[in-house]
């Protein structure tokens, strides 16, 4: 056993199965510490000649237990086969160590006997790799790469549990994993007596799809394999050619159930939802569970629970009252008082042992109780009160059991509710097409209440919640605009932000009150602007009299003689644009390429969409002069302009591809884009640091409309947009 490289094809790859590397389905065979790097259920065949099995294993994650693994293999020993039977357990110990441990049933001629093997890792650098720094991991399963960035084991394998049969040896172990896609080194140092032998291995991305691997012994040529891993989504495929055994190995590895990204979001998912329905202690669990995914969240989380833990405290304090309570009670014979007290104990923890205890013991006195309770809600229920009927139907089930039929009764009320949930939820949807986002919450909030497992009902909850919130910040930050405006006596643009505000929320009093206050200036202005706009008509000053218009259709949208002026006015310069374009288009056959770039832009100050123009601008300037591209060019730059200028200085280098100064000139206003997106993004960096999510989010946004790739601004915009996310539900 000591020399073995096992039976699954991936271990023969890396060099042998003692290294402290992937985690697969047979490494309960081996290094049981290393199971603890799991975060999903697999299953693994593994052969070495065809249709001849050699090691098979099934393994799984359970974030409240650990990881087990079981195994079964046949590896050559001497001149016969050992059979074996593995099941091992891992589990990490906080963030440096892990530890793991396996039992294994062997059978070697006809012999029986057990040995075990335990391991423990230490990982300087913090436990395994989170999913957001491990996106390799995340989108292909099972790949060769170390879970662990930097990690050192030391395993005992094959300690006998009763008589010798096998010599136990012991490996001493290192892992490290540079980048976020590998490569990935591992090395291990075994010893038996005064025997020792030494194992290294890599693996590798070699491209989509596929990783690339490798292993030797004793630093001997001739003991070296490589492999191949085809990797999946849920499944990967892996060939390895041994130069020792001058043979051709294969497995093939299945996910059994959902990805660890998949996995964390459940758990962060239920944990949400228990808190929204007090369940306080569960939610608590489900996210100490999401940080076993996701590490690097542990900010937002630590929050949530600290919150939660000040929620448990207090219900402790009230359970611990109720609790002396209900003893209290019981001593005068009052039994059900008493029970009441203990069902509500039970409402808030329904694994409190005692209260279940005590509430055994008043069986026969609640009898008389559940009966009353009963008969009360099956009149509620035929008087149609489904809500208060449903309330004590529940609570007889948490004293009763199946009293009668409760239960029959409970699910034609859940029936009956689901089917005014949903027209409860239809209305709320009508509200919130109308952007009336208050009263959407509300319709979906009663669905909700009729119905909790409503999950559409929930989603439109959550989503009218968050719209409502991104208006209250709105109309507050409007309004104090507007009182800013007030005050530098900018009537029309404090006019215009208390209108906004109104059509956000048509019943706020304080922008209503501003607008009436302003109301008597803005009609003066108005009619000094509207015969201002009438003389710059007459006179042929389009642009004056079309941008007074607006402002003043800005002020008063229902203005009947400015929209009519600005109706002539749109008229008129259609015919104005038409004109320059039939104009330009006439320089453009006398290949007057500067005049029809003049025109064309005259049209377009006119009609920015007009698609001629546009194209016939592109055409012409393609043939323009190569020296006035470069001034159009530097005027964009002046004007810091980048993205234009950069327009301008490719269509140079398409005429001229080897012209080096519209490279040089190019590749500095990538430069200075360049800065500018670093500029957003660390501005967005402080601000997220600082708790300040909307904020870091504008910036971030900032840098993405310079850069949309840029990698580090959509990372970190991701993360938050959850924060904030996570923080809104928990103020709910």
């Amino acid at each position: 056993m000591f020399q073995n490289a096992g039976g699954a094809a991936r271990t023969i790859g890396l060099g042998g199965p003692q290294l402290l590397g992937p985690v697969d389905a047979t490494t309960a065979l081996w290094n049981p510490a290393a199971l603890a790097g799991l975060r999903e259920n697999e299953f693994v065949l593994a052969a070495k000649r065809p249709f001849e099995l050699s090691a098979l294993g099934l393994m799984g994650y359970w974030p409240e237990f650990g990881s087990f693994g079981f195994s079964l293999a046949r590896f050559p020993l001497a001149n016969t086969n050992l059979e074996r039977a593995s099941l091992a357990w891992a589990r990490s110990l906080g963030k440096l160590f892990s530890f793991g441990l396996s039992l294994h049933g062997n059978r070697l001629h006809r012999d029986e006997f057990a040995t075990a093997s335990l391991g423990v890792i230490w990982h300087p650098l913090g436990a395994r790799l989170p999913l957001s720094r491990d996106p390799y991991q995340n989108s292909f399963f099972n790949n060769p790469l170390t879970t662990f960035p930097l990690a050192f084991s030391l395993q005992a394998s094959d300690v006998p549990l009763g008589r010798e049969r096998l010599s136990a040896y012991y490996v001493a172990g290192a892992a490290a994993r540079f980048y976020r896609n590998g490569p990935a080194l591992l090395a291990s140092f075994e010893w038996r007596d005064n025997d020792h032998l030494t194992r290294l291995g890599f693996a590798s991305p070699a491209f989509q799809h596929f990783a690339l691997y490798g292993g030797i012994f004793d630093f001997k040529p001739k003991k070296a394999s490589i492999g191949l891993a085809a990797l999946g989504s849920a499944y990967s495929f892996d060939v390895v050619y041994s130069f020792a055994e001058k043979k051709i190995f294969s497995g093939l590895a299945f996910r059994l159930g959902a990805k660890p990204g998949e996995r964390a979001r459940q758990h962060l998912s239920r944990g949400m939802s228990l808190a929204k329905s007090a369940n306080f202690r569960s939610a608590q669990k489900q996210f100490k569970h999401y940080l076993t995914f996701e590490p690097e969240n542990a900010k937002i989380i630590i929050r949530l629970d600290s919150a939660l833990t000040a929620q448990i405290r207090r219900e402790n304090e009230r359970v611990a009252r109720l609790m002396e309570e209900g003893q209290a009670l019981e001593k005068r014979f009052k039994y059900v008082q008493a029970a009441v007290n203990y069902i509500t104990v039970l409402q808030i923890d329904r694994e409190h042992q005692a209260a279940q205890s005590r509430l055994l013991k008043l069986a026969p006195q609640l009898d008389l109780y559940i009966k009353r309770q009963y008969r009360n809600a099956v009149q509620l229920f035929e008087d149609g009160n489904f809500t208060e009927a449903r309330k004590l139907f529940e609570s007889i089930l948490l004293v009763g059991k199946n009293y009668a039929d409760t239960k029959d009764f409970l699910n034609q009320i859940y029936s009956r509710q689901h089917e005014e949930a949903e027209k409860m939820f239809v209305r709320g949807l009508g509200y919130y097409e109308q952007e009336n986002f208050l009263k959407a919450r509300e319709h979906f909030q009663q669905a909700l209440s009729l119905s909790p497992n409503y999950e559409k009902a929930q989603d439109y909850f959550d989503s009218s919640q968050t719209k409502l919130e991104e208006q209250k910040a709105r109309i507050t930050r409007r309004l104090a605009e507007a009182e800013r405006f007030n005050r530098r006596q900018q009537f029309n643009r404090a006019y215009r932000a208390y209108r906004e505000v109104l059509d956000l929320e048509p019943a706020n009093e304080t922008a209503r009150a501003g607008m009436n206050l302003l109301q008597s200036r803005i009609d003066s202005e108005v009619n000094e602007k509207l015969q201002t706009a009438k003389r710059a008509f007459d006179r042929g000053d389009y642009n004056q009299a079309g941008d007074l218009s607006r402002q003043i259709l800005e002020l008063a949208p229902r203005h009947e003689e400015a929209g009519n002026l600005l109706q002539r006015i749109n008229g008129i310069n259609s015919r104005r644009a038409d004109e320059y374009v039939r104009q330009g288009l006439i320089y453009f056959e006398a290949k007057d390429w500067n005049k029809a770039v003049d025109e064309f832009d005259k049209a377009l100050g006119i009609d920015p969409r007009n698609r001629v123009a546009e194209q016939k601008r592109q055409e012409a300037l393609s043939q323009s002069n190569i020296q006035q591209l470069f001034e159009q060019a530097q005027a964009q730059y002046d004007r810091s302009q980048f993205l234009k200028a950069i327009e301008f200085y490719r269509t140079i280098l398409e005429r001229d591809p080897r012209n080096a100064v519209a490279r040089a000139k190019l590749a500095e206003c990538q430069r200075q884009i360049d800065l500018q997106t670093d500029r957003y993004f660390k501005r967005g960096l402080s601000l997220f640091i600082a708790d300040d999510y909307e904020g870091a989010i504008k910036e971030f946004d900032k840098a993405l409309s310079l850069n949309p790739a840029h990698k580090q601004s959509l990372e970190h915009k991701q993360k938050a947009q959850q924060s904030l996310e996570a923080l809104r539900r928990l103020r709910e």
